[in-house]
């Protein structure tokens, strides 16, 4: 996976926060954890290098919780180099496990602060539960254009997604409704 255009979308919220959201495949044809440690760590190179306050969140499909894990080193090593803290302690999936997390600097003046770390089941097809959590930060208006990049969803082909989804991730999956 390519963090700077496949893996992440990168979102400014203000002058005084940056939002990016992280998806890594689990399947290792698409996004083997080497390439992403080393695209995330080209992505960090050039994004720790802005002002302001940083959030990354989202699905690493890594098992942090692991420390013996040579995948959890490569990301520690990278998470580490670039002075962030996981904020995420319990499991974010079925299995058990925690491969959703929530990054923010560790530089106390560029720091976010993360409370109420919800772990939430959902009723959902999803093998991974919900990360909610909130954070306090000031910030100000500013009439500065900011660039956003990320993801064309107008580009994306639906019929060719929806045939993906169906054939990779819900023939995996025993559907029961409860009454």
């Amino acid at each position: 996976a390519v963090v700077s255009t496949q893996s992440t979308g990168h979102y400014y919220i203000t002058n005084n926060l940056r939002l990016v959201c992280v998806y890594r495949s689990p399947t290792s044809a698409l996004s083997n954890v080497a390439d992403f440690c080393t695209d995330l760590d080209d992505y960090m190179e050039e994004l720790i290098q802005l002002p302001g306050k940083l959030i990354i969140a989202g699905d690493f499909n890594i098992h942090v919780e692991d420390l013996y894990d040579s995948n959890t080193s490569k990301l520690t090593r990278v998470l580490n180099r670039y002075g962030l803290r996981q904020h995420v302690t319990s499991p974010t999936h079925i299995g058990g496990g925690i491969l959703d997390l929530i990054l923010t600097r560790e530089n106390v003046s560029d720091s976010v602060d993360i409370s109420d770390i919800g772990i939430l089941k959902t009723v959902t097809s999803s093998d991974h539960f919900l990360v909610t959590f909130s954070c306090i930060f000031p910030h100000q208006l500013s009439q500065e254009r900011i660039p956003k990049t990320g993801r064309k969803l107008k580009d994306i082909d639906r019929n060719l997604f929806r045939c993906y989804i169906w054939h990779h991730h819900m023939h995996n999956y025993t559907f029961v409704l409860a009454t």
